[in-house]
């Protein structure tokens, strides 16, 4: 009977959405065979799926304890063939995406001018699954950093609308326990999370006796599986210190070239850090036309971006090596998680200011700019073919990175035209 259930609900969806799965069809079509890429693609990330397909493989490095959250999906398509499937990790992060833009469309829903809402629709589909600000190099890749920042997402709205009904309760404890099984700092971005929004809620609303009693049994369980994870590495031998380096002290005098290394990775990613920072204008500026709801997740993902960015900032002087914390090492990338958050609070408080100040304007837009708009936003995926399937045309390290002295090497191999090049 549920399966039943659940495929009328899929027919239905399909029918309802059917104009822009095939505005985005383009974008399956060009990363559905999207290889693995990426340092930790090969030293981690994958070899713990295999090791969870075949237990003989040897794990090394950051393998032996990592959480294993990410390789589940790698591991269920394996049960067919026998073997790791490559390109599993690109189909996954592509239907992340699909789930992002449904959790969009939900509030979009919410912008009163209808006369504007189907042209939003579209600007929508290019919000999502071709910015910037979202999808970095690394999304359809092994890297465990968009699901993280999906489920992360997810557990924040959750918690923004908690209706203190069960399901609620449940879904949440759910993506608590999803988001600590991902990655080693899910633990901290739940935490810091948790604690930006009771700040937040501080400020705005008031945090009732019955919610707090909730959010205590999702901390509680969440903490049961943490530990368990911990145990379970400790009976194996392989566990990982936070303090990997002692000369934090003597490292202080870096500290300005690392952060010129920040400064050079945020001007990188201009369009998801200066949304980042808008958030702040926001809040403060147009604080009177937002609700309620608006104002808790915009504080909230305020917060936590900064105690986000605190801990990273630690990190790089405890955790990480001395040319890694000069290089401030996948700043960016770390930062990205928040990418899904960051740009849902965005988007809630425009619709709440376009609620405002657009609901008695009237704006016709024809049916021929939709189509026009939804045939360049199918076209895009073959347009930046080079963007997108990184693993096609990587770039390689350049020739001038390579020196000989006297001849003495054994065995050389370069492949590629001169690119520049970042490890990560």
């Amino acid at each position: 009977e549920e399966l039943i259930k659940y495929f009328l609900f899929l027919i239905k969806y399909l029918k309802e959405n059917k104009y822009i799965l095939i505005t985005i069809s383009s974008l399956f079509i060009v990363i559905f065979n999207h290889k693995a890429l990426g340092w930790d693609s090969f030293t981690h990330w994958m070899p713990m799926a295999q090791k969870m397909i075949d237990p003989t493989i040897e794990l090394t490095g950051h393998a032996l304890y990592y959480p294993i959250g990410s390789a589940i999906l790698p591991l269920a398509t394996s049960l067919i063939t026998g073997k790791l499937i490559e390109n599993s990790y690109s189909i996954f992060n592509f239907f992340l995406l699909l789930i992002l833009f449904n959790s969009y469309f939900d509030d979009l829903k919410k912008f009163k001018n209808i006369d504007i809402r189907n042209f939003l629709i579209i600007i929508l589909v290019f919000y999502v699954f071709y910015n910037p600000g979202i999808l970095n190099k690394f999304t359809f890749s092994a890297y465990a950093d968009f699901f993280l920042g999906v489920s992360l997402f997810l557990f924040l709205k959750e918690i923004n609308n908690f209706d203190l009904f069960k399901r609620s309760l449940f879904a949440i404890i759910l993506i608590t326990i999803l988001i600590i099984n991902i990655k080693n700092t899910g633990i901290v971005l739940l935490f810091i999370s948790f604690f930006s929004y009771f700040i937040s809620r501080f400020f705005f609303k008031k945090i009732s006796f019955y919610e707090y009693k909730n959010f205590l049994i999702i901390i509680a369980i969440s903490l049961i599986f943490y530990f368990l994870w911990k145990l379970t590495l400790e009976f194996s031998g392989n566990k990982d210190s936070i303090i990997r380096y002692n000369d934090y002290f003597q490292r202080l005098d870096t500290f300005i070239i690392f952060l010129e290394s920040v400064g050079t990775q945020i001007f990188g990613r201009k369009i998801f850090f200066f949304s980042a920072f808008s958030l702040f204008i926001i809040l403060f500026t147009f604080k009177k036309y937002l609700n309620i709801e608006s104002k808790i997740f915009l504080s909230t993902s305020i917060l936590i971006f900064i105690f986000w960015n605190l801990f990273l900032f630690f990190m790089y002087f405890v955790w990480f090596s001395p040319s890694e914390t000069r290089g401030a090492i996948s700043y960016w990338r770390y930062n990205m998680i928040l990418a899904p958050t960051i740009f849902y609070g965005l988007l809630i408080s425009s619709i709440d200011i376009g609620n405002v100040l657009l609901n008695e304007k009237t704006i016709k837009i024809k049916k021929f700019f939709l189509i026009i708009f939804g045939l360049i936003i199918f076209l895009l995926p073959f347009l930046f073919i080079d963007k997108l399937r990184r693993d096609i045309n990587y770039p390689n390290i350049p020739s001038n990175f390579f020196t000989s002295t006297n001849n003495n090497y054994e065995i050389a191999f370069y492949y590629g035209v001169d690119a520049p090049y970042q490890a990560e």
